[in-house]
C-alpha cells in the first residue's frame, strides 16, 4: 500500500470514528427520552460506539505506520 493510500485510509477511518462516536453520544443522550427498547438502544447506540473504537484503532495503527515510514 502506498503512502498516499495510507493517508487517505487514515483520514477516512479517523473521521468515520468521529462520526460514529457523535452518533452514539446522540443516541445515548436522546435514547431514554425517545424510550428506545433494549435491542434498539443497543443497535443504534452501542454498536456504532464499538465501530468507532475499531475505526479509531485502525486510524491509530495507520498513523503510527505513516510516521514510522517517514523516518
Amino acid at each position: 500500500m502506498t503512502k498516499s493510500q495510507k493517508k487517505t485510509l487514515f483520514n477516512v477511518s479517523f473521521w468515520s470514528a468521529g462520526l460514529l462516536y457523535l452518533w452514539a453520544l446522540f443516541i445515548f443522550w436522546m435514547g431514554p427520552e425517545w424510550e428506545l427498547a433494549g435491542m434498539t438502544y443497543y443497535a443504534m447506540g452501542v454498536l456504532p460506539a464499538l465501530g468507532g473504537v475499531v475505526s479509531l484503532s485502525f486510524a491509530i495503527g495507520l498513523h503510527v505506520e505513516l510516521h514510522k515510514d517517514g523516518d
